[in-house]
């Protein structure tokens, strides 16, 4: 019997409707805890007796509980209670904990561009990402973060170091470091990559804030109403990329800045 299948033929991969079906009914996390990098898990009947991916025996489990499960230290009978009380739609989101070094300088990268600064992304007086240092000095900082889409509505916050997802999202997805987000097939609104022991990566994004619309396109070009940043470093103290305070900038290329700022004149 090949190793990707059970003994009835059924493959181990999921169509990704089913898959994305299973993600939306539970709230996109673990079923039990609520953590966002959680995969697909048969468990009424277990995937070796199961003839199809029935969505109706498949849920969703962290590393955590699925290790449970295969040991019997979770049985089939709560797993199917918390598949019919998922912990995410009762306590509001999945989260997940970004591991962060004591002692490491956060960098965020937004498309090409990485940013150090104490607050990376600001549009007109919001911050959208930043930092603030830990009153423990022996503890790691604290990232924060807020992704808006168009209407107005929170995609996905990070707040001191906890990344929780919005429920109501079409689909987010966790594969390895990275969270994706979609609002349908095609539209992502959120792809990031957590980059451990400092880093976040934010491979595409749709932001939306006060008239304001700023993109990460798959080509790490970030575009914004005022020009657009094509890569390189930006360091500062305190705002890296400010937008909607002057001046004007049209193409940042390759290179050290220490702090862009765009605006209409």
């Amino acid at each position: 019997m090949p190793a990707n299948e059970n003994k009835y033929g059924l493959k181990r991969s999921v169509p990704a409707p089913i898959k994305r079906e299973i993600r939306k009914r539970v709230g996109f996390g673990c079923v039990v805890c609520g953590e966002a990098f959680a995969t697909i898990e048969h468990f009424s009947p277990e995937f070796s007796d199961a003839h199809e991916h029935s969505p109706d025996g498949m849920t969703l489990l962290c590393g955590t509980h699925q290790i449970g499960t295969t040991a019997g230290r979770l049985t089939k009978e709560q797993v199917a209670h918390h598949n019919r009380n998922p912990y995410c739609l009762k306590n509001g989101h999945p989260w997940a904990e970004m591991n962060v070094a004591t002692g490491s300088v956060p960098v965020v990268q937004l498309g090409n561009t990485k940013i150090n600064a104490s607050v990376f992304l600001k549009i007109k007086s919001r911050k959208l990402i930043w930092f603030t240092p830990n009153d423990d000095p022996n503890c790691p900082f604290l990232f924060n973060a807020v992704f808006l889409a168009s209407d107005g509505k929170v995609t996905l916050e990070i707040n001191e170091n906890i990344i929780e997802a919005n429920p109501e999202n079409w689909d987010v997805q966790t594969v390895g470091r990275t969270i994706k987000i979609n609002s349908a097939p095609q539209n992502i609104l959120l792809e990031l990559e957590l980059l451990p022991p400092n880093e976040i990566k934010i491979k595409r994004a749709k932001w939306s804030y006060g008239g304001i619309d700023v993109d990460i396109h798959q080509d790490g070009l970030v575009e914004t109403p005022y020009g657009s940043l094509m890569g390189g470093d930006i360091r500062a103290g305190f705002v890296g990329l400010q937008i909607g305070s002057p001046p004007k900038l049209g193409r940042f290329y390759n290179g050290v800045c220490k702090h862009v700022l765009l605006r209409r004149n």
